[in-house]
C-alpha cells in the first residue's frame, strides 16, 4: 500500500483491523455480533458529570472520559466540543468526526456497563482520520488497562462534597 492511496480491497482492510485484536479474536468473528449493537447516547448533564468523574485518558485528538455504572447494560457514548475549539462549523466538525470515529469503534472496543464521553480537542477537526481512530484505540485500552486513565482520588472526591462541583438550577 502506497502513502496517501486509498484502499478499496474489503479483505485487504479486514487483515489491518485484525492487527489491532491480537487476542486470537478477528474482525470477522466480532463483526457479526458486536457491529450491530447501536451505541445508546449520552443526554443528561449529570451522565455527562458522572464521567468526568471516571478514569480519564488524553490523546492528541481526543479525551476520552469512561465511568463504570455498575450494571450490565450495554455501552453508552457522549460528545462534546467546547468553544475553545473555534467558532460553530469548526466545533460541529470535530463533533461529526468524533461520532463517525464512535460508530467504527465502540462497538468492537466498548464494555458493557460503561458510560464514555468523547471530547474534542483543538487537533480532532483536522487530525488524519486513521490517526484519530488509534488516538481513540489507544485511549480506550488505556482506560481500560491497570496503567492508564486516572481514576477518582480521595481529594477529588473531598472536593466535589465541598459543592464547588455540584450542578446548578
Amino acid at each position: 500500500m502506497t502513502t496517501g492511496a486509498v484502499q478499496t480491497d474489503t479483505t485487504s482492510r479486514s487483515h489491518v483491523i485484525e492487527a489491532h485484536f491480537p487476542s486470537g479474536t478477528s474482525f470477522r468473528a466480532l463483526a457479526g455480533s458486536q457491529m450491530d449493537r447501536k451505541l445508546e447516547r449520552l443526554r443528561k448533564r449529570s451522565d455527562f458529570l458522572a464521567a468526568a468523574r471516571g478514569r480519564k485518558r488524553a490523546e492528541r485528538g481526543v479525551v476520552l472520559q469512561a465511568n463504570f455504572r455498575n450494571d450490565e447494560n450495554p455501552p453508552r457514548v457522549g460528545f462534546t466540543v467546547t468553544r475553545k475549539v473555534g467558532g460553530a462549523v469548526l466545533r460541529n466538525r470535530a463533533k461529526r468526526r468524533l461520532r463517525a470515529a464512535a460508530a467504527e469503534i465502540l462497538p468492537l472496543a466498548a464494555k458493557d456497563g460503561y458510560d464514555y464521553v468523547l471530547i474534542g480537542r483543538q487537533d480532532t477537526a483536522t487530525r488524519r482520520w486513521p490517526e484519530l481512530l488509534s488516538d481513540l484505540k489507544i485511549a480506550l485500552s488505556k482506560v481500560h488497562g491497570k496503567s492508564g486513565g486516572r481514576a477518582p482520588s480521595s481529594s477529588a472526591a473531598s472536593r466535589s462534597d465541598s459543592g464547588k462541583d455540584a450542578p446548578h438550577g
